[in-house]
C-alpha cells in the first residue's frame, strides 16, 4: 500500500543525525593563563600576549623584561548550552527510530495478509452466494452439498479476513503512536546548539617603557551545525492516515465477523449475507478513502544547517608610555590584517545535489583592515588598570552558496558581524600573587553566530618564587547565566620557560588550553 512508503520516509527523518550551530570565537586567544583566571587578562598580560587582550601593556610591563616568545598557545571548547548530547542520548536510548521502522514492518506484512485475506473472503462469499442460490434453485441434494461446502469455506476465509483486520488494525495503532513519538523527540532535538571553536596564536614581544613592539598571528576557528526540524505538520499527517486506517480496518473486521456469522446461521440468512458483504465492500472503500500524503522525498525539509567560520589574523602590536597631567599611561595600537573564510552548507533530506558540490560551492572568502587599540596604567602597591577595544573598525561579512555546483556562489542572506569589543580590567600583583577582575562594557555579539553575552571575569594566581603558578577563575555572563564557568590552570616557569595549561567549563561548556613559551 503507497501509505507505508511514505511512513517510511519518517524513518528517514528520524536517522538525520544532528548537531548544532551558536558558535562563540574567545573574546581573544586561548590563552591558557587567562582561561585558567576566568579570561581575565586587559590589565595581566605580559609582553607573550599583550597584542592578544591590550596592546599597551608592551610599556606598561616590568624593566627587567626584555623579550617574549610564545610558540604556540593552542585551545579547544566545546559547548552544549540546551543539552543536545544529552537529549541524542535519549533519543538513542528509548529507540524510538528502530521502534518506528519496526512497527511499519509489522503493519506492511499486516496489510500485505489481510489484502490476501480479504480477496480470499470476497472470493469464498461470492462462490458461497451463487452455490446457495443454485441450490435453492435445483433442490439437487448434489448442489445442496456443494452450497454447503462452498458456505463452510466462505465462513473460514471471512473469519481469516477478520483476524487480519483486526491484526491491520493494531499495528496501524502502533505505527501512529510511533510516528508521534518520534516527531516528539525530533521537536526536542531541533534548535539546539552543540558548537566547537579552537584556536592557535604565536606572539614575539619586546617589551619597553618607551617603544614596545610584538608580532603576532592567530587562527580562530568555530563551526557547528543546527538540526532544523521542519516536517512536523508531515508527521502529523502520516499519523493520521495511519489511525484512519486502524479505524478503517477495525470496521472491515467487524464487518468481516459479520459475514462468517450470516454464512453460519442454519439456514443462511441471504439478506444478512447480502447486508455484511456490502459493510466488508463498505470498509474495503473506507481503507482506500483514508489516502495518503501527496509528497515524495523531495517534500521533505528537514536537515542540518552547517555553519564554519576561520580568522586569520597577523599583526603588529606597538606601545609607548605617555606622561598624561603627572600620570604614567601606556598607549598601544595594534593594526593587523584579518582573513575570513565562512561556510554555509545546508544539508537536507532531499540534498540530492550535495554530492556533486565542493567546498568551494560554499565558501565566501574575505580580507580587510582593522585594529586594537589599548590603555594600561601602573598605580603604586601593584595596581593596574586596563582598557582595550578590539576590532575598532564594524565589518559585515556574508555567507555565500552557489545555485548550483560550479556557480558562483551569492549571499545566502545570513551574515557575519565582526564588531567592536570593549572591556575593561584592574588587577593586583605583588611577589606572591596576582588578583584579576575584568568587564565587559557593552553586550558582544564575537561572530555574530551567537546569542549576546556580556561577561564578568575574576581570577587569582599564587606564584611560587616564579618557578610554578597556581591559578582559578570564574566567569559570569550577564545575558545567559548558563554561560558561567569556573577555572583552574597551572604553570611551570624555570630559567624563562614557561608551560601553562588550562581547563574551564560547567555542564554545558568545557575548554582546554596550553601554551609553551621563552620570556626573559
Amino acid at each position: 500500500m503507497k501509505h507505508l512508503n511514505h511512513l517510511k520516509f519518517a524513518a528517514t527523518i528520524a536517522l538525520l543525525c544532528s548537531s548544532a550551530v551558536a558558535m562563540a570565537l574567545p573574546f581573544s586567544s586561548f590563552d591558557p593563563r587567562s582561561m585558567a583566571m576566568g579570561g581575565t587578562g586587559v590589565a595581566i598580560g605580559d609582553a607573550g600576549t599583550a597584542p592578544l587582550f591590550n596592546p599597551a601593556l608592551l610599556s606598561a610591563t616590568r624593566y627587567s623584561d626584555d623579550f617574549s616568545l610564545v610558540l604556540p598557545t593552542i585551545g579547544l571548547r566545546v559547548s552544549d548550552p540546551d543539552k543536545l548530547v544529552q537529549s541524542v542520548e535519549s533519543f538513542q536510548t528509548g529507540d524510538y527510530a528502530n521502534t518506528l521502522q519496526t512497527s511499519i514492518t509489522n503493519l506492511d506484512s499486516a496489510s500485505t495478509a489481510a489484502t490476501a485475506a480479504a480477496t480470499a473472503a470476497a472470493t469464498a462469499a461470492d462462490a458461497a452466494a451463487a452455490a446457495i442460490t443454485k441450490a435453492s434453485l435445483t433442490l439437487d441434494p448434489i448442489d445442496v452439498a456443494a452450497a454447503v461446502a462452498a458456505t463452510t469455506a466462505a465462513v473460514t476465509a471471512t473469519t481469516t479476513a477478520s483476524t487480519s483486520f483486526s491484526t491491520v488494525s493494531a499495528s496501524s495503532a502502533s505505527a501512529a503512536a510511533s510516528i508521534n513519538n518520534v516527531s516528539t523527540q525530533l521537536t526536542n532535538l531541533s534548535n539546539k546548539p552543540l558548537s566547537m571553536d579552537g584556536g592557535i596564536a604565536t606572539v614575539v614581544g619586546i617589551p619597553n617603557k618607551n617603544f614596545g613592539i610584538a608580532f603576532y598571528a592567530n587562527r580562530s576557528v568555530a563551526m557547528g551545525g543546527v538540526f532544523q526540524y521542519r516536517d512536523a505538520s508531515i508527521l502529523a499527517s502520516l499519523a493520521n492516515t495511519a489511525t484512519c486506517f486502524s479505524a478503517a480496518s477495525a470496521s472491515a473486521a467487524i464487518a468481516a465477523t459479520a459475514l462468517s456469522n450470516a454464512l453460519a446461521a442454519n439456514p443462511i440468512d441471504t439478506a444478512a449475507v447480502t447486508a455484511a458483504s456490502s459493510a466488508v465492500t463498505a470498509a474495503q472503500n473506507a481503507i482506500t478513502a483514508c489516502g495518503t500524503p501527496t509528497f515524495t522525498s523531495s517534500n521533505l525539509l528537514s536537515g542540518l544547517d552547517f555553519k564554519g567560520v576561520m580568522l586569520s589574523e597577523v599583526g603588529f602590536a606597538l606601545a609607548r608610555e605617555f606622561r598624561i597631567k603627572k600620570q604614567r599611561v601606556s598607549l598601544g595600537i595594534t593594526p593587523k590584517i584579518i582573513q575570513a573564510q565562512l561556510y554555509e552548507i545546508p544539508i537536507n533530506v532531499n540534498s540530492s545535489n550535495l554530492s556533486a558540490s565542493t567546498g568551494e560551492d560554499y565558501l565566501a572568502r574575505y580580507s580587510m583592515l582593522n585594529f586594537d587599540l589599548g590603555a594600561a596604567q601602573n598605580y603604586r602597591n601593584g595596581w593596574r588598570s586596563g582598557l582595550v577595544i578590539r576590532n575598532v573598525i564594524p565589518n559585515f561579512l556574508y555567507f555565500k552558496n552557489a545555485p548550483s555546483p560550479g556557480a558562483t556562489p551569492v549571499p545566502t542572506g545570513s551574515s557575519l558581524r565582526l564588531m567592536p569589543q570593549t572591556r575593561i580590567g584592574i588587577s593586583h600583583t605583588n611577589r606572591w600573587s596576582t588578583v584579576a577582575f575584568d568587564v565587559d562594557l557593552y553586550r558582544n555579539d564575537p561572530v555574530g553566530l551567537e546569542n549576546y553575552s556580556q561577561y564578568v571575569a575574576l581570577g587569582g594566581e599564587l606564584n611560587a618564587w616564579n618557578w610554578a603558578q597556581i591559578r582559578a577563575g570564574y566567569r559570569a555572563d550577564l545575558v545567559n547565566s548558563a554561560r558561567n564557568i569556573v577555572s583552574l590552570g597551572l604553570g611551570f616557569s624555570p630559567f624563562g620557560i614557561h608551560a601553562d595549561i588550562a581547563v574551564a567549563g560547567n555542564e554545558h561548556e568545557i575548554g582546554a588550553a596550553l601554551q609553551l613559551g621563552f620570556r626573559f
